[in-house]
């Protein structure tokens, strides 16, 4: 019967109410909150891998995918058919987390890929693709997602291989775009600009992570150039005309070339092939952008700009000014120009003085008048008496002044002929010949006006070199260096580059605050190994200068090709830490940086062991530093030939750095701060401290104030030490995968129980490598050794007259593992009539664990190997196995630790207590009988003692001592 509140709710008017009340009901819930983005629905949906070929048909055309939305919404699996990649597209492609396996491309040459171009206003997003794109011929912008993007890539993910030749990436090969949250494992081949996210990218990078390898292998068509790195003759170091060299550069385990941004992303694989390549590194190969927040565990290897990180920092460059040839040229023609205009203004000074000096000249010409007469002033004055010419007080003359250098004439007062004798014995004439009119003071007095005018135009010379002439020196000056800019310009175009750069430093003007050519905030603990210029987060800091020669010549068919710019540098490398081994087998080695030719250094600590197998530069922070090194910390063990040093081995300005270090190297130019610094400059290493019981801040001396030795205690008390300095790390790895990472105070120790175990590898045995477990003062890493297991162990127990054992195991041993053989003394089974036993307990000692064997046992030389039956004791109970014969052995399987089996076999007449009828055999064969078996039971002693026997009836009876 149905109640009448249920009958109320299951009628109309129930119905009603309970539409009602739904409805005020919701009118009290809040109301929802729409999605941020609404994902539209989907135009195309991809359901079949034919719906998939029409859609890549349909991409042919480059509008057709303009604002389309396409849905995959189920897994295709392709098989390694060839499929059509699709040419363009510039919509939303959803992946809804589908997979496309078996990815297999038709078609070669250029921007291979699934997609091989992605436009700016495409998104594609939540996809999952394992394949291979390994094209031919062409081979540039190759990716597993897209040749080339301008658009958004949003978790995907790409497994399997990508092979190409140049901006090769495991998602991506040119990124102008942004690749979000994806991922990438397996392994990525290429020449030039490869990476395992992207090969080349000038957009964002951000939250995305690799775990392939890439460059791990050479190819024969990679084989390295011997004298690469030494020949003067060939620009070896120059990448771009690399081209056509056989060498890879700029390989990164997330990007190969970065000019644009790079956060949070990490990488896990193996990058790059032991002494080979150029700018290799964890993070990225070469950057110039932004990198940041990114992690490396991955192993690094190279031989050039090597490092956890990035393999080249090169720096952010800021065109400041820039000019062609033919600038410069009309520049070097203004110039020219001035220099002309000059040399006129100082031809027409001295025009200019040359007349003055002429007016003067004819002015001094003019007759003076005395006594009623006019003389003039090269005329001949008559003396008074009219002596004849040279008398005093004759009617002579005076004639005017001889310019014939006579100088023994008679001067009327006997002098020596000298200039001031001459001018009073002219004075005196004079004075005589005018009565007194012209007197010798007058004639001082012209001299001196005449000594005047000779100062005045003397000085006017002066003034006009010294106002058009120095005009004239300045502009030929500025012509001068004008031309020999102008000279380098066409010098640096004949050989190869059209432009001339002058670049200006300015990373340490602005400091942390900059954004691009900044590496900051990244960690490294990934090993790291090179020849030169390798660092745990840089290999090196400096402008990589390329140089294109095929086309140099090209460039230089007009003067506007060849360019003169001037940059404004910045390289900032702050905030990162390195915790990996960095190792070096030559010069430049250093645990932040190898090589620092530009930009600085701030704020970087250093906690893994840095050396030099062969060479020598090697520091904490900087192997090699030419600029700046600031507030850096460094807690290490270092090594190498020479110039080795806590901060730096050779280094120009440091301020406010820390060591605590160990340096085995007792060579030339050791310090616990620098190997080596100028310290004659005063203000360019201050502030830096050290700890160590016998070294020297600088070479080997300490400088109080500047490279100072400081007490552990005191250091760790002051502010802004790290925490690192106060205990150290030991990480335990094992086949590259980490186990266990303890820490231990400094100068403390590792009890044997704190130890991990060295994870099982099948087939070997494994011991972790020697280290310290006392006094630990630095942080390390110590690796699992694995040694291949023995396959066989054998008994020392052999047959009479016999070298093989009686007993061999095969299966896998450690190195200390034995086979122990002693007779079984238990219950044997149970044997017909006729039959013996031999029963064996094997142990294996120093066994890891209780294995499965296959065991060879030698067969009574008594027993017919053929009818030998073999029995294993197992749970309790003598089991019968299947036996092979192998020559004198019979082989079977058994488990466990010990090993216990027994053989059986017919006597064949030889049994110790055979059944015989006393009717048919008198008492006389009955006596030859025991005799014989007394000689046989003698004959046994004779044997090892490892041989015991039994007869049917008691195993033990006949057990060897």
């Amino acid at each position: 019967m149905i109640s009448r509140k249920k009958r109320i709710l299951t009628g109309k008017r129930g119905r009603a109410l309970l539409a009602l009340f739904c409805l005020l009901f919701s009118l009290l819930l809040p109301a929802p909150v729409a999605r941020a983005e609404e994902e539209p629905e989907p135009d195309v949906r991809i359901q079949s891998r034919a719906d998939f070929r029409h859609f890549a048909a349909d991409c042919a055309l480059d509008t057709w995918s303009e604002g389309l939305t396409v849905s995959l919404e189920v897994d295709l699996d392709f098989g390694g058919e060839d499929i059509e990649p699709v040419p363009s597209f510039s919509g939303t492609f959803l992946g809804n987390n589908h997979l496309i396996s078996g990815l297999t491309l038709s078609t070669d040459g250029s921007n291979q890929a699934l997609f091989r171009y992605v436009t700016a206003n495409a998104v594609i997003r939540d996809l999952n693709v394992e394949g291979t794109v390994a094209p031919t011929y062409g081979r540039d912008y190759v990716g597993g997602l897209a040749g080339t993007s301008w658009g958004s890539i949003e978790n995907c993910a790409f497994s399997g291989r990508v092979s190409g030749r140049n901006y090769v990436g495991g998602l991506v090969g040119d990124n102008h775009g942004s690749i979000l949250s994806c991922s990438f494992s397996g392994t990525v081949e290429g020449k030039r600009f490869t990476g395992g996210i992207a090969g080349y990218s000038e957009g964002l990078l951000r939250d995305c992570s690799s775990s392939g390898e890439v460059n791990v292998s050479v190819s024969e068509d990679k084989l390295e150039l011997a004298d690469l790195a030494t020949s003067s003759n060939s620009l070896a170091l120059s990448l771009l005309s690399a081209e056509n060299e056989n060498i890879t550069s700029d390989t990164g385990g997330v990007v190969g070339f970065s000019k644009g941004v790079v956060l949070n992303c990490s990488n896990s694989g193996t990058v790059g092939y032991p002494h080979y390549g150029y700018n290799v590194g964890g993070i990225a190969g070469r950057q110039s952008g932004h990198l940041s927040g990114c992690r490396n565990t991955g192993h690094v290897y190279g031989k050039k700009d090597v490092a956890g990180i990035v393999g080249q920092m090169e720096p952010h460059l800021k065109l400041v000014e820039t000019a062609s040839l033919a600038d410069e040229l009309l520049l070097l023609n203004k110039y020219m120009n001035n220099a002309s205009a000059d040399i006129a203004a100082l031809a027409e000074d001295f025009r200019d003085m040359q007349a003055d000096i002429e007016a003067e000249r004819e002015a001094a010409k003019q007759p003076v008048h005395e006594g009623g007469e006019i003389y003039h002033a090269d005329e001949e004055i008559p003396s008074e008496s009219g002596g004849s010419e040279g008398g005093s007080g004759s009617g002579g003359t005076i004639t005017p002044a001889d310019d014939s250098g006579n100088s023994s004439g008679d001067s009327g007062s006997g002098s020596s002929g000298s200039i001031e004798s001459a001018i009073d014995s002219a004075a005196g004439h004079i004075e005589s010949a005018t009565d007194g009119a012209v007197t010798k003071a007058d004639i001082e007095s012209a001299l001196r006006r005449g000594m005047d005018q000779l100062s005045y135009r003397l000085a006017d010379a002066y003034d006009a070199f010294s106002e058009s002439g120095g005009a004239l020196a300045y502009d030929l000056n500025m012509a001068n260096n004008q031309f020999s800019k102008v000279m380098l310009m066409m010098a640096n175009a004949m050989n190869g580059s059209p432009q001339n750069d002058v670049f200006r430093d300015v990373s340490e003007e602005l400091g942390e605050t900059v954004s691009e050519g900044n590496v900051a905030g990244n960690e490294n603990r990934g090993i790291v190994e090179g020849d030169n210029n390798v660092g745990g987060i840089a290999g090196s800091m400096g402008i990589e200068y390329e140089f294109d020669l095929e086309d140099a010549l090209v460039q230089m068919v007009g003067a506007n090709g060849i360019i003169n710019n001037t940059y404004e540098s910045a390289c900032i490398n702050s905030g990162n830490v390195n915790y990996g081994d960095v190792t070096g087998k030559k010069d430049r080695i250093g645990g932040i940086v190898g090589s620092e030719e530009s930009g600085t250094v701030i704020h970087c600590e250093s906690y893994g062991p840095t050396e030099s197998t062969e060479g020598s530069y090697v520091g904490g922070i900087a192997g090699y530093s030419d600029t700046t090194i600031r507030g850096s910390y460094v807690l290490a063990s270092l090594n190498g030939t020479r110039y080795v040093g806590g901060i730096a081995g050779s280094a120009r300005d440091l301020y406010d750095n820390t060591s605590i270090i160990d340096i085995p190297t007792r060579g030339a130019f050791v310090g616990a701060v620098a190997g080596w610094a100028d310290m004659t400059l005063g203000e360019n290493v201050k502030g830096n401290y050290f700890v160590h019981a016998s070294l020297g801040g600088v070479d080997g001396i300490s400088y109080a104030g500047r490279a100072e030795p400081v007490e552990y205690d005191s250091l760790v008390t002051r502010n802004g030490t790290p925490d690192a300095f106060r205990a150290v790390t030991v990480r335990f790895v094992a086949d590259g995968e980490q186990v266990a990472e303890l820490t231990v105070d400094y100068g403390g120790s590792l009890s044997p129980e704190d130890i991990p175990a060295v994870p099982r590898k099948a087939g070997y045995s494994g011991s972790w490598a020697d280290f310290e477990t006392g006094n630990i003062r630095f942080s390390r890493e110590v690796e699992a050794v694995y040694t291949l297991n023995r396959s066989t162990v054998a008994s020392e127990e052999t047959r009479e007259d016999s070298p093989q054992s009686v007993v061999l195991l095969e299966g896998s041993f450690t190195e200390g593992a034995a086979l122990s053989l002693t007779p079984y003394t238990g219950d044997g089974p149970e044997l017909q009539e006729g039959f013996t036993s031999e029963a064996w307990e094997v142990m294996v000692e120093n066994a890891e664990e209780d294995g499965s064997y296959t065991v060879r046992y030698l067969v009574d030389p008594d027993a017919n190997p053929g009818e030998t039956v073999i029995y294993v004791l197992q749970d309790g109970a003598w089991q019968q196995v299947e036996a092979e014969q192998s020559g004198s052995y019979l082989v079977f399987p058994a488990n466990g630790n010990p090993v216990i089996f027994s053989a059986t076999s017919p006597t064949a007449g030889k049994s110790a207590f055979p059944v015989l009828p006393v009717a048919a055999a008198g008492g006389g064969a009955l006596l030859a009988l025991l005799l014989l078996l007394a000689g046989r039971s003698r004959r046994k002693k004779r044997k090892t003692q490892a041989q015991p026997a039994a007869t049917g009836d008691n195993p033990g009876d006949r057990a060897g001592s």
